[in-house]
């Protein structure tokens, strides 16, 4: 439901901000499992939905459809300035309700020290992620760590004017996806999923497998 209102909402917005920031480009997902339409909720909802009759050439069964990405780093600097200005441009500043303040630290060892950041705060929303394990009155124990390494590459044939910009994803142990910040040149190409890995060093060994493994789904 949050999804499909996002996205009717993201239909009108995309077309007031620069294809660099968000962008609507044509997905294509693979995956072992064969689908039909009725089996993919978003498919009465995304433009162009096919599920192509020949899969991905290799065997394997794929679907077609026009979707958003959006150049996160852009997207953000955007959205923190809407959400900081007292006349935004784009949201509705009837609803939007006033200025947000943001004031960071650099370590939070509880919960509770929030209202020392902000004193007369009413409400605290914990959204510190794997993080709670750490804070002293919260000790999650159900949250733990997943690594995931990508590797960032710039692709000139996807940057704006041009609307070479395509998604590919190929659903499986690991999944490979080829993912483009919307049209800004940048792509994405990953990648791993390690669970209970904490590991930030990039692993140049994988790295190479994923750059190969995606250049076989977007040769270009």
């Amino acid at each position: 439901r949050r999804d499909e209102i996002t996205f009717r909402k993201w239909l009108r917005l995309h077309t007031q901000l620069p294809p660099e920031v968000m962008a609507m480009v044509e997905f294509t997902d693979i995956s072992p499992v064969k689908r039909s339409a009725q089996d993919v909720w978003f498919s009465r909802l995304t433009p162009n939905f096919t599920v192509l009759p020949n899969g991905d050439g290799t065997g394997a069964h794929a679907i077609r459809y026009d979707s958003f990405t959006i150049s996160v780093p852009l997207y953000t600097r955007w959205l923190v300035s809407e959400l900081t200005s007292p006349t935004p441009t784009l949201l509705d500043a009837s609803r939007a309700g006033p200025p947000v303040e943001i004031r960071r630290c650099s370590t939070l060892t509880s919960l509770s020290a929030v209202r020392v950041l902000v004193p007369g705060c009413q409400v605290v929303v914990n959204a510190t992620g794997v993080g709670a394990a750490d804070l002293t009155d919260v000790r999650d124990p159900h949250v733990y760590p997943i690594r995931g390494q990508t590797v960032l590459v710039n692709v000139p044939a996807f940057k704006a004017p041009s609307n070479g910009a395509r998604c590919v994803m190929k659903l499986g142990s690991p999944a490979n996806y080829v993912i483009p910040r919307a049209r800004s040149g940048q792509v994405i190409l990953g990648g791993s999923f390690d669970v209970r890995q904490s590991n930030t060093t990039p692993d140049k060994a994988l790295a190479e497998t994923i750059m190969r493994e995606c250049a076989k789904l977007v040769p270009e």
